[in-house]
């Protein structure tokens, strides 16, 4: 199942992908606007964000490049200013269509990322045994490995600084060392073996878990 966020004035994007992937497992939400981003975000996780600039607002934007580390957002843009698109590039939105809409790029985009989507790996977490089974290999955990996996598996789309999964994970109401979190990353990634780029360090934030193979 892919869920794509479309933020646009109007519909029309909307009734493009519906013409062209009938049911094809995607789910698509609608916002006009940014206002109620934070509520969509909750809701799940979204594979493909597609951000009309009629309705950009550039705070809003980097919102969304921070919250969404493993999304892909593609950008409509009919006039964008030569610096405001070296900054979306340093956002890594890095892809553009032109207005006119060239309906037939936009789709093939999507139908990209979905094909990408589903090759990624079958991961699945038993809680009680604290392991989890990718791709049919299971790997036993510690309690708090396992805690550190869950949480940045089902928040792919969050960046967690290092005093946050403390208090997530270790829900300490002492000053711990980040050290403590450093050393069960490299445990974990160690036990993950192949897999171990699944937990991405976002330079100067923290940890996110990357969905994409290498």
């Amino acid at each position: 199942m892919d869920f794509i966020l479309i933020i646009a004035q109007d519909v029309y994007l909307v009734d493009l992908i519906n013409q062209n992937f009938p049911g094809n497992n995607i789910i698509i939400e609608h916002s006009r606007d940014f206002s109620n981003i934070e509520y969509l975000f909750s809701k799940c996780f979204f594979s493909i964000i597609i951000i009309d600039t009629n309705c950009i607002d550039m705070n809003r934007v980097r919102y969304v490049a921070k919250e969404v580390a493993n999304a892909k957002i593609v950008l409509i843009s009919s006039d964008v200013e030569d610096d405001k698109i070296v900054e979306l590039f340093k956002l890594d939105i890095l892809d553009f269509i032109t207005v006119p809409i060239s309906e037939v790029l936009l789709v093939q985009k999507i139908k990209k990322i979905i094909k990408i989507n589903k090759s990624l790996d079958s991961i699945m977490l038993v809680s009680d045994e604290c392991t989890i089974t990718i791709n049919s290999n299971e790997i036993k955990l510690t309690v708090r490995e396992f805690d550190l996996f869950e949480l940045l598996y089902t928040n792919s789309i969050k960046v967690f600084s290092k005093d946050q999964l403390i208090d997530r994970i270790w829900m300490s109401n002492f000053n711990m060392s980040d050290k403590l979190v450093e050393v069960t990353i490299y445990n974990l990634r160690c036990k993950l073996g192949v897999h171990k780029h699944y937990i991405k360090t976002v330079r100067g934030r923290g940890y996110t878990f990357d969905i994409k193979k290498e």
